[in-house]
């Protein structure tokens, strides 16, 4: 399938759920929205608990193959970025980083010791079983295509040292990570928030999906972390089990995910031809009317700005603008 889009799925701590239950409850997710199934999706899900425990090989670590763009480059870039992480925030909801969980900051450290996160202590803390995960993990990829990730746990911790390491003809199309605790420096490695104190340059977005059920994250996204990350609170999981609510098949089962992932792999939910209209010509009802207005007033508003400010307010418009005559239409 060398035109499929590719799907990478990392797993966090534990088995490596063999029996891909994560698989069924994505591919239900994503036919109730409407999108198609996984048939036509080159579907990766390495699995690497065993390396987890330990490993004998000295595997070297991966080379870094995306270098952190600088200068006017680094500067469209992250503009760039912005404006493909305001349409996911227009398609998904506002930002929400959430306050989290009284005590987290030191409730994470202790929690890293427990033998349940032994696999990820190990990860993050012996070079060898972190080099042989990455090169198992790279040498299941393709040497180009269009790459959603999703990473969930210890998952998204991989796959965040990952993005800077994979080959050079794999663009990502998105990256979606679910019961993350990348907002606690115990869980990253090598100066990670450091090194991706910038979005990588072949990243299109990420959006990161937390619950309050889940104490993994301790109640709050990770762009505390990553600034420019996404975060996403889901509330499906609400009065289940800490344990439970952070099951990738609980995550995955959400609509707000599933549309997430949905949209890196397929893009839009629509199979008609889109036609082109030069105008608006509906009658509009009381409330469309002051929408319309209030879109004319923000036009204004942006010709009183200057700079970056001017063009991220512009591109957060023009996502909202295209949405609202969306809607107009559709009725």
């Amino acid at each position: 399938m060398p035109h499929a889009p590719i799907l990478l799925f990392l797993h966090g701590v534990g088995g490596g759920d063999p029996d891909e239950k994560w698989r069924e409850a994505l591919e239900l997710a994503l036919t109730r929205l409407g999108y198609p199934d996984l048939s036509g999706v080159q579907v990766l899900a390495p699995k690497y608990p065993n390396g987890l425990n330990g490993v004998d090989d000295d595997e070297p670590l991966p080379k870094v193959t995306v270098r952190a763009p600088r200068g006017d480059d680094a500067e469209r870039n992250r503009r760039n970025f912005e404006r493909r992480r305001t349409a996911m925030e227009v398609l998904l909801g506002p930002d929400d980083r959430g306050d989290g969980l009284p005590g987290g900051d030191h409730v994470a450290p202790v929690a890293a010791e427990l033998k349940l996160f032994s696999q990820a202590k190990n990860y993050t803390e012996v070079p060898k079983i972190r080099a042989w995960v990455l090169q198992r993990i790279l040498k299941n990829l393709p040497p180009s295509g269009r790459l959603v990730i999703v990473g969930h746990s210890l998952g998204s911790v991989i796959a965040a040292d990952l993005l800077r390491r994979l080959p050079p003809g794999l663009q990502v199309a998105g990256v979606v990570t679910i019961g993350s605790p990348l907002a606690h420096k115990r869980f990253h490695v090598e100066r990670l928030r450091e090194l991706l104190a910038e979005p990588p340059a072949n990243l299109a977005w990420w959006v990161n999906f937390w619950s309050t059920a889940d104490l993994v994250p301790t109640r709050r996204g990770i762009s505390a972390a990553f600034p420019w990350v996404l975060d996403q609170r889901i509330r499906t999981s609400s009065g289940l089990h800490p344990r439970q609510a952070h099951q990738a098949t609980t995550y995955l089962q959400s609509d707000t995910v599933a549309m997430a992932i949905g949209r890196g792999l397929f893009g839009s939910r629509s199979t008609e031809i889109a036609i082109v209209e030069n105008g608006l010509d509906i009658q509009l009802d009381y409330p469309e009317t002051i929408a319309l207005l209030a879109l004319r007033y923000a036009h204004l508003t942006m010709n009183e700005l200057e700079g970056d400010t001017r063009d991220r307010y512009t591109d957060a418009l023009r996502q909202i603008q295209a949405i609202t005559v969306e809607q107009i239409r559709a009725r």
